[in-house]
């Protein structure tokens, strides 16, 4: 019986001491998401998320309102705006990261701006903020939820 409750609380230790989320492994998730955008990756892309994720992005009511979507949904409408031709400018703004106490969960938040630009013209400008929920997932970071609030500039 001692036997089998030293081994019960081994579990429980080795269990607690999954490593903490660390600044540069956001950073790292950041960077990941950024060079699959740029590539137009969408297997990089969905590579960054759980696969339970959910993305819920409020837009303003003449790009549809308000949409919820799955992850598989997302990189759908992700990867055919990518096949439209329009390319994208973005920058980043006020990023903040934020680790949870227990370690295992994170939050980034930031506001970006995005310019599309069809034929060398800038057909529309928006400003999204966002929010990003990661977990570490099997000793990765994974996008657990994305919320974004898009207005038009």
């Amino acid at each position: 019986m001692r036997k089998l409750c030293a081994l019960f609380m081994l579990v429980i230790l080795v269990g607690c001491n999954e490593p903490k989320i660390q600044e540069y492994e956001l950073d790292m998730l950041i960077s990941a998401m950024r060079s699959a955008v740029e590539e137009k990756d969408a297997t990089l892309l969905r590579a960054q998320f759980t696969d339970d994720a959910v993305i819920e992005i409020a837009f303003p009511a003449q790009l549809g309102g308000n949409k919820r979507y799955s992850l598989d949904g997302y990189i759908k409408d992700v990867a055919a705006g990518w096949r439209m031709g329009i390319d994208q400018t973005y920058r980043v703004e006020d990023l903040q990261m934020q680790i949870a106490d227990d370690g295992q969960t994170a939050v980034i938040t930031d506001v970006v701006y995005e310019d599309a630009i069809h034929k060398g013209q800038v057909v529309m400008s928006s400003k999204s903020a966002e929010r990003i929920e990661v977990k570490r997932v099997d000793k990765a970071l994974k996008i657990t939820k994305i919320f974004g609030d898009v207005e038009l500039l």
